[in-house]
C-alpha cells in the first residue's frame, strides 16, 4: 500500500512540476495569479494527504516563497482550521509551517491541538518533540517523544525519535536513560545495518566509546561474508581508539586491518595515512620509524612499508638508512621504475649526483627509449656540475641528443631537445630592443646555445612543410641577435611552394611582431596580390603601414577594403580606420574640406557624409557631426549603422534626450536588436532622471523577453531606482517562479529583501541558494552572505547550530566543516574557526585548503608562529611562487628577514622572465616590502648596473626602508646613464604611445610639471608614494632620472648642502644637458615657476629638437594658474602657450594634438573662442 502510495504521490508532483514548466512567463497578471493558485491547489492537496515534513511541503513552501507571500500561506492554513476546526491534518500543516517561519509558539500550540484532534497518530507529538529539542525545552522534549513512542512510530521517524530521545537524556547528565533508549533502538532492529551504522556513529559523536565501539562490532558480526563491510567498521573501531587516545590500540587495530587488504590498493593507502597521522599528530616521526620497522619483521616483503619506512627515515635526517631501504624495496621488485625514481628523489635532495646518475642510467638502460629517462638524466648531469660545469652541460647534451634519436622523424623530439638546451643555456625570451639579444648572444655561442639552434634547424628539417617549426627556429635566432638570419628563416615559412595566402600573412605578422615593419609589409602586399579580394589582407597592410607612417600607402588599402566591405559594419570599420590614418597624418582639416566641398555641391555619398561625421566627431565637434550625420541619413533614413552613430554623436554632445530618441527609432527599424537598443533608452532615461518612461521602457522590454533573467533583472532595477520596490520585488519573485533553480536571481532577490530589512525572507531564499550550489566555493560564498544576515537578526547561534546538524547528517563532513568555519569567521569567533579547522586537519593532514585557511586565521589572531608553521607544509605539498612568496612574508612578519630574503632570492634565481620579476617588485613596493624589493632587484641591477627599471625601484626602496647614502649611490649610477641606455624605453610603453588616445596622452604630459612636486613631498616626509598603475611608475630612464634627481636634491638638503648642491648643477649646466634637467626639476619641486624660463631657454638651446622643455614651458602657466579657467587675464601664459603649440605643429605633431584639449580650454577661458575653435 505504501508502494502505490508512494507512486501516485510522485506521479501527482510531477504533474504539478509539468504544469509549472510549462506556463509561459510573463503572463498578465490575473492569469498569473490564477495559474498560481492553480498550482498552490495541487501542492495543497498531495500535502493534506500526509501532513509530513518531506518533498511536498518544500514544494509548497518554496511556490509561496517565491512568490513572496509566505504571509499567505500561513493566512490559508490559520482560516482553514478556523474553518475546519476538527481537520488534525490541517493543524499539523500550520505548525510546520509556523516552525520553518520561526513563530515557535504558534507551532507548539497547532501540534497540540492536533495531537488532541488525532489521539492515534504519532506525528503530532513527534514534530513538537523535535522542535521542542531546537528550543532547549527538554524536559517537554522528553514527554513528547515518550507520547509519540506509544503510539508506533513508521521506521524512520521511530529511527529518529530513538536517537534524539537519547541525546536529549545524555545533554541532561542521565547516561542510563540515554543508554536505554539507544540500547532500544539497537533491540528494534537488531539485523538493520543502516539502523546500527546510525547508532554507532550517534554513540561516536556524543563521546560514549565504548558503546560506539560495541555497535561496530555488531555490524562488523553482522557483515559476515562482506570482508569489505567488516574492514569499514574495524577502521571506524580505529578512529575512535584514536579519539579515546589509545594510539597504541588504534595502530593495532589499523595493522590488523591492513593485513587483510592488498598491499597497493587503495584502501591499504588509507589505512596507512590514518597509521602515519597517529604519528604525525603526535609529532612522533621516531615512533613511525619503529613502527614501520617492527611490521617489516612481520612481513618482510611488505613492499609499501619499505617505500613508507624509506620517507619516514629521510624526514628523520637518516639519509644512508632511507637510501638503504629504498634500495630493499628495488632489490624485492627490481621490475618497479616508480621505486627507483623515489631513490633518485633522494639522492637528488641529498646532492649525491654521482649515485642519483648511476640509477638514472639504470632506468634509461632497462627502457632506453624512454625520453623522460632521458631528460631527467641530462638535467642529473647538468645539476650535479661535476667534474666541471662544462663537462657536465656536455654530458647532458649527450643524452639529450639520444631523445631526438629515439624518434628519427618526430620534429617535436627535435624540438624538446632544442627547448632543453636553451633552458640549460639560460637563453629566454627575448623583451624589447636589443638588451637582452646583446645578453642572450654569448649564451648562444656555448655548446649548449649551439646545440639549440641546431636543433631547431632539425625540427625544420624534419617537417619543412609546417609553418609553426620554422618560426620556433626563427624566434631563437632573433632572441640572440641574429636578426637578418631570424628574418630569412621566418620568410622560408613561404617560400615556394608553401608561399600560401595564410603562410604570407602570419609571416608578415610575425615580422610586424618584431618591428621589421618594412618586410612586414612587402610580405602582406605579396599576400594582397595572390588573393586581392581578402578584406583581411587589406586591412594587415593598412595597419602595418600606418604604423610606418606611410599614410597615402595605408590610405590605397583602406580604398580596398572599402571596396571589399560587402556588410555595413565592415563599411564602418573601415570609415573608421581611414579616420584613425587622417588624425595619425595631420590631415583632418584637409580632408574635412575636400568632404565639405562635395557634401555643399550635393555630389557627396552617403559614405561621404558618414565619413565627414566620424571626422568632425573624432575632432569632437557634436553640432558639426550631427549635421552630416543627417544629411547621410536624408538619403538612407532607415539605416540601422547611421541612426546608431547619430545617437553616439548626440551623447556625446552631452543631448541625452535626443540620443534616446535616436534608440526608440533604432528599436522600430531592428527589430533582431531591438532589446539592446531599449536596453540604452532605459539607461538614458534613467540618467535623466525620467524615471516614468524608463519603467516604461523595460515593462516593454520584458514583454517582448518573455523567461528573460537579464530582462527581469533590468525592469526590477529600473523599479528599485524609481522607489517601487515592492515592484522590483515582483519582478523579481516572478522571474523566480519561471525558474525556480536561477542561483543568481535568488541571490540577487536575497540581498535586495536585505536593502529592505526584509531579513527573514531574505534568510529562506539564502537557504534555498545554498541547496542549488554545486561547487563547494559557491556554497561558502552564500554561508558568508547567510552570516551577515542571521547576525544582523542576532541569530547567529541559530545558524551554527543548523550547519552542525546538516554536518551530522552528512557521510563526510569535511565540506560542512568549512561552512561552519566560513561562519563563524563572517562572526569574527576566529578561535571557535580554528579549533574547527585543526579538528579537521587531524584527518585531513595534507589538505592544502584547510592549511591556507589556518594560516589567513592564524594571521587575524595575530599568531604568526601558527600561521608560518601552517604555511610552513603547505610550502611542503605546493612549493609554488604564490606560497613561497606568502612564506617569505611569514617570516619578515615573524622577525627572521634572512630567511625570508632567501626565499624571494630562490624565486628570482628560478625565473628567466624579467617581465614577471619586474611585477613582483613593483607588487612589493605597493606593499611597503622592501625586503622583498632588495632580494629580487638587487641581483638583476648588480648584473646589469645599466638596467634603469631595477635601479630606480632600487634607489625609491633604500630611500623608504632609510637606507639613504645606499639610495644617492645608485641616484647617482642612474643620473650617470646615457640617453642611448639599452632599457631607455620598454616596449610597453612604447606600444602604448602607438594606440594612445588624445586624452590619455595629455595626463603623461601633465605630470611631467606635477610629479617633481609630488616625488619631493614623499621624500622630504617619508610616506611613500603611491606605486603602480594608479600611481607613479617609471615608463622611462627619464622618469628614473627625475626620480634619482629628487632623492639626491633631498639628500642634500637633509645634510644643509642644498645650496652647495644646486650651485655645483648651475655651474655644469652650460655644458651638462643632465645638471640643466636636474635644475629645472628642482625648480618645479620647490614650486619656484618664475625662475623656470632661463633654464628652459638654456635647455632648448642645448638640444633644440628636443621636445621635452617646451612641454615643461606649456605646462608650466596652467598648473600655476590652477587650470585653463585661470589663464583668462594672463596674456603672457597665453602667449607662451601659443608660441610652444606652434611649434609643436610644425615639428611633433603628435604632442600638439595631445596638448590641444588645455590648449582650447585656456583659449575659451579667454574668451577667445573663435582661436579656440579654429
Amino acid at each position: 500500500m505504501k508502494k502505490v502510495y508512494a507512486a501516485a504521490t510522485v506521479l501527482i508532483l510531477g504533474f504539478a512540476f509539468l504544469a509549472m514548466a510549462a506556463e509561459p512567463v510573463p503572463r498578465p497578471a490575473g492569469t498569473a495569479d490564477q495559474q498560481f493558485q492553480k498550482l498552490a491547489q495541487r501542492y495543497h492537496q498531495v500535502l493534506s494527504q500526509r501532513p509530513r515534513k518531506g518533498t511536498a511541503l518544500d514544494l509548497l513552501y518554496r511556490h509561496y516563497l517565491d512568490a513572496g507571500k509566505l504571509d499567505e500561506l500561513v493566512a490559508h492554513y490559520e482560516r482553514r482550521v478556523r474553518e475546519e476546526p476538527k481537520d488534525a491534518g490541517a493543524q499539523i500543516i500550520l505548525g510546520l509551517i509556523c516552525e520553518r517561519r520561526g513563530r515557535f509558539q504558534q507551532a507548539l500550540e497547532a501540534f497540540g491541538r492536533a495531537a488532541k484532534l488525532a489521539p492515534d497518530d504519532y506525528y503530532p507529538d513527534y514534530a513538537a518533540a523535535q522542535l521542542l529539542v531546537r528550543l532547549h525545552q527538554d524536559e517537554q522534549a522528553i514527554a513528547a517523544f515518550q507520547r509519540a513512542l506509544g503510539k508506533k512510530p513508521e521506521r524512520n521517524d521511530l529511527i529518529q525519535t530513538l536517537k534524539t530521545l537519547g541525546r536529549v537524556h545524555l545533554h541532561q547528565g542521565d547516561r542510563d536513560s540515554a543508554l536505554e533508549a539507544w540500547e532500544r533502538l539497537a533491540d528494534t532492529f537488531p539485523e538493520d545495518a543502516i539502523a546500527l551504522q546510525e547508532l554507532a556513529e550517534l554513540l561516536a559523536q556524543e563521546e560514549l566509546f565504548d558503546e560506539a565501539i560495541r555497535r561496530y562490532q555488531q555490524l562488523a558480526r553482522l557483515a559476515k561474508g562482506d570482508l569489505y563491510r567488516q574492514l569499514l567498521a574495524h577502521i571506524e573501531i580505529g578512529e575512535i581508539q584514536v579519539r579515546q587516545g589509545k594510539l597504541q590500540t588504534a595502530i593495532q587495530t589499523f595493522g590488523r586491518c591492513l593485513d587483510q587488504v592488498k598491499p597497493n590498493s587503495w584502501l591499504a593507502a588509507d589505512i596507512r595515512r590514518r597509521i602515519e597521522a597517529i604519528f604525525v599528530r603526535a609529532d612522533d616521526r621516531v615512533g613511525l620509524v619503529a613502527y614501520y620497522r617492527k611490521r617489516l619483521k612481520a612481513h618482510p616483503d611488505d613492499l609499501e612499508s619499505m617505500v613508507r619506512l624509506a620517507a619516514a627515515l629521510a624526514q628523520l635526517g637518516q639519509t644512508d638508512a632511507a637510501l638503504e631501504q629504498y634500495r630493499s624495496a628495488i632489490k624485492v621488485a627490481p621490475s618497479r621504475a616508480d621505486l627507483r625514481e623515489k631513490l633518485i628523489d633522494e639522492l637528488t635532495r641529498q646532492k649525491d649526483y654521482p649515485a642519483a646518475i648511476d640509477e638514472a642510467q639504470r632506468l634509461v638502460k632497462r627502457e632506453p627509449n624512454n625520453v623522460d629517462y632521458l631528460e631527467r638524466l641530462g638535467r642529473l648531469y647538468l645539476d650535479s656540475g661535476q667534474p666541471d660545469p662544462d663537462t657536465a652541460a656536455d654530458q647532458a647534451l649527450q643524452v639529450w641528443k639520444r631523445i631526438a634519436e629515439v624518434r628519427p622523424e618526430d620534429p617535436l623530439a627535435a624540438v624538446r631537445v632544442a627547448e632543453l638546451c636553451r633552458e640549460a643555456a639560460g637563453i629566454g625570451s627575448r623583451s624589447t630592443g636589443n638588451a637582452t639579444s646583446n645578453l642572450y648572444q654569448s649564451q648562444s655561442q656555448t655548446p649548449l646555445g649551439e646545440a639549440a639552434l641546431k636543433y631547431y634547424a632539425e625540427a625544420v628539417s624534419r617537417a619543412p612543410d609546417l609553418p609553426q617549426y620554422r618560426e620556433y627556429y626563427g624566434e631563437y635566432l632573433f632572441t640572440i641577435g641574429r636578426d637578418d638570419e631570424a628574418v630569412a628563416a621566418w620568410r622560408q615559412i613561404a617560400e615556394a611552394p608553401r608561399d600560401t595566402v595564410e603562410n604570407l600573412k602570419r609571416v608578415a605578422q610575425i615580422l610586424s611582431n618584431v618591428d621589421r615593419l618594412p618586410e612586414a609589409v612587402q610580405t602582406a602586399q605579396q599576400a594582397i596580390q595572390k588573393d586581392p579580394d581578402r578584406y583581411d589582407l587589406h586591412k594587415l597592410a593598412a595597419d602595418l603601414l600606418t604604423q610606418q607612417e606611410q599614410y597615402d600607402a595605408a590610405l590605397k588599402q583602406v580604398a580596398e577594403m572599402e571596396r571589399l566591405a560587402d556588410a555595413p559594419f565592415l563599411l564602418e570599420q573601415t570609415l573608421q580606420q581611414r579616420v584613425a590614418i587622417y588624425r595619425a597624418a595631420d590631415r583632418v582639416a584637409e580632408e574635412m574640406a575636400k568632404l565639405d566641398q562635395a557634401l555643399r555641391s550635393g555630389t557627396a555619398s552617403v559614405r561621404d557624409a558618414w565619413l565627414a561625421a566620424m571626422l568632425a566627431s573624432a575632432e569632437r565637434r557634436p553640432a558639426e557631426a550631427l549635421a552630416h550625420i543627417n544629411q547621410a541619413l536624408k538619403k538612407k533614413p532607415d539605416d540601422a549603422l547611421l541612426l546608431q552613430f547619430k545617437a553616439e554623436i548626440h551623447q556625446q554632445g552631452g543631448d541625452l534626450a535626443g540620443a534616446a530618441e535616436q534608440y526608440r527609432r533604432l528599436a522600430q527599424i531592428d527589430p533582431k536588436q531591438r532589446t539592446r537598443h531599449l536596453t540604452q533608452v532605459v539607461n538614458l532615461e534613467l540618467e535623466l532622471g525620467r524615471l516614468e518612461a524608463a519603467v516604461k521602457t523595460a515593462e516593454q522590454i520584458v514583454r517582448l523577453t518573455p523567461g528573460n533573467a537579464e530582462t527581469a533583472q533590468l525592469l526590477a532595477n529600473v523599479y528599485f531606482r524609481s522607489g517601487q520596490d515592492s515592484n522590483g520585488l515582483d519582478v523579481l519573485r516572478a522571474a523566480l517562479q519561471a525558474n525556480p533553480r536561477d542561483r543568481e536571481m535568488r541571490l540577487l532577490l536575497a540581498r535586495r529583501l536585505t536593502e529592505r530589512r526584509q531579513i527573514d525572507e531574505a534568510i529562506e531564499h539564502l537557504w534555498r541558494a545554498f541547496e542549488l550550489s554545486e561547487a563547494r566555493d559557491d556554497k561558502l560564498a552564500v554561508v558568508a552572505e547567510l552570516a551577515q544576515q542571521y547576525g544582523i537578526a542576532g541569530r547567529t547561534e541559530e545558524l551554527i547550530a543548523r550547519l552542525e546538524q546538516l554536518r551530522r547528517s552528512q557521510e563526510n563532513p569535511v565540506g560542512t566543516t568549512l561552512y561552519l568555519v566560513e561562519a563563524y569567521t563572517q562572526s569574527e569567533d576566529y578561535v571557535s574557526a580554528r579549533r574547527e579547522l585543526n579538528a579537521l586537519l587531524a584527518r585531513r593532514p595534507a589538505d592544502a585548503q584547510v592549511l591556507g585557511q589556518l594560516v589567513s586565521l592564524s594571521e587575524r589572531l595575530g599568531d604568526t608562529e601558527a600561521a608560518l608553521r601552517y604555511q610552513q607544509k603547505l610550502v611542503a605539498l605546493s612549493r609554488t611562487p604564490q606560497m613561497l612568496d606568502r612564506l617569505a612574508r611569514l617570516y619578515e612578519k615573524a622577525g627572521d628577514p634572512d630567511r625570508a630574503q632567501a626565499i624571494w632570492l630562490e624565486m628570482v634565481h628560478k625565473t628567466k622572465d624579467e617581465t614577471a620579476v619586474l611585477l613582483a617588485v613593483d607588487r612589493a613596493m605597493i606593499n611597503a616590502q622592501y625586503g622583498q624589493v632588495f632580494a629580487m632587484a638587487e641581483p638583476r641591477w648588480a648584473e646589469r648596473p645599466d638596467d634603469w627599471r631595477f635601479g630606480c625601484r632600487l634607489t625609491m626602496a633604500y630611500w623608504y626602508a632609510k637606507r639613504r647614502e645606499t639610495a644617492c649611490r645608485v641616484a647617482r649610477a642612474i643620473l650617470a646613464l646615457p640617453p642611448s641606455s639599452k632599457y631607455q624605453k620598454d616596449a610597453a610603453a612604447k606600444r602604448q604611445t602607438r594606440a594612445v588616445s588624445v586624452l590619455q596622452s595629455y595626463s603623461p604630459i601633465l605630470m611631467r610639471v606635477v610629479w617633481p612636486m609630488q616625488l619631493r613631498a614623499s621624500l622630504a616626509s617619508s610616506r611613500p608614494l603611491r606605486f603602480g598603475r594608479s600611481g607613479w611608475q617609471p615608463r622611462s630612464l627619464l622618469d628614473a632620472q627625475l626620480l634619482a634627481a629628487m632623492i639626491l636634491y633631498e639628500s642634500a638638503r637633509l645634510e644643509n648642502k642644498d645650496q652647495q648642491y644646486v650651485e655645483e648643477l648651475r655651474r655644469r649646466a652650460s655644458s651638462d644637458l643632465q645638471a640643466l634637467r636636474q635644475l629645472v626639476w628642482i625648480h618645479l619641486s620647490e614650486r619656484k615657476l618664475e625662475g623656470l624660463e632661463p633654464l628652459l631657454e638654456q635647455w632648448v638651446a642645448q638640444s633644440p629638437e628636443d621636445p621635452e622643455p617646451r612641454l615643461v614651458r606649456f605646462m608650466v602657466p596652467f598648473v600655476s594658474a590652477g587650470g585653463p579657467a585661470g589663464l583668462g587675464d594672463k596674456v603672457q601664459h597665453l602667449a607662451t602657450m601659443k608660441t610652444t603649440y606652434e611649434w609643436l605643429v610644425a615639428h611633433r605633431p603628435a604632442l600638439a594634438r595631445a596638448v590641444s584639449v588645455p590648449y582650447v580650454h585656456a583659449l575659451a577661458s579667454a574668451g577667445r573662442k573663435d582661436e579656440a575653435a579654429s
